[in-house]
Parts: C-alpha cells; sequence; structure tokens
C-alpha cells in the first residue's frame, strides 16, 4: 500500500507532536520533582528544628514548672 503525501505529512506532524509532547511531560515532571522535593525537604528540616525548640524549651521549663505545680497538688497541703 502506497501513503500519499498527506498521510505521510500527518505521521511526521503526529510524530513531532508526540515528541514535543513527550518532551514537555518530562519538563513538567522534573519541575515537579524539584518542587516536591523543596517542599519534603522544608518541611523535615521545620520539623526536626520545632522539635529541638520544643525539647529543649521543656528543659528549661519543665523543672521550674513541676516544681510549683507539685507545691499546688492537694495531697502536698
Amino acid at each position: 500500500m502506497r501513503i500519499n503525501s498527506f498521510e505521510s505529512g500527518a505521521l511526521i506532524t503526529l510524530r513531532r507532536f508526540s515528541a514535543n509532547a513527550l518532551s514537555l511531560f518530562i519538563t513538567i515532571i522534573y519541575k515537579a520533582g524539584d518542587f516536591y522535593m523543596e517542599v519534603i525537604l522544608s518541611s523535615t528540616l521545620g520539623t526536626i528544628f520545632y522539635t529541638v525548640v520544643v525539647f529543649v524549651a521543656g528543659a528549661l521549663i519543665g523543672t521550674p514548672l513541676w516544681n510549683w505545680i507539685s507545691e499546688k497538688l492537694p495531697w502536698n497541703k
């Protein structure tokens, strides 16, 4: 079967479109990957930072707060 020039042009156009679409898709996935990597890194570092802050605050405030509360407990009166 012989392919006429219109069908040949349509196939070439389809191949170009497919290549461009694939290139666009790969670019979108790559950029989205960078975005998600940034979000994951940011949230992980934020979680570690606030865990350390809360731990240090608890270590500094914990003993004086417990001593004050234990004086107010009803069985210590």
